[in-house]
């Protein structure tokens, strides 16, 4: 998939009854066009109209750019360069 980034969104929802807080983890397609980010990047997504059955976000900018990244089935190191 060309042009497209997996996004983790999580967000702290309260707990009906206790007093503590819930981490709440969603994953979704972005379309990144310019193929900008990479793993690691905290960035910002907009919604826009459905590019396909599961893509529904646009990449709006990246906040904060990863230094590198290990991929721990292959070893290689990824930098933002």
């Amino acid at each position: 998939m060309q042009k497209t980034a997996k996004v983790c969104v999580e967000r702290l929802i309260p707990h009906p009854r206790l007093p503590k807080l819930n981490r709440v983890r969603r994953n979704y397609l972005v379309h990144d066009e310019h193929q900008a980010a990479v793993v690691g990047d905290i960035v910002a997504i907009e919604y826009w109209r459905k590019m396909s059955k599961r893509k529904a976000f646009v990449l709006t900018e990246i906040l904060k750019e990863a230094r590198s990244y290990v991929d721990p089935r292959t070893g290689r190191v990824f930098t933002s360069a």
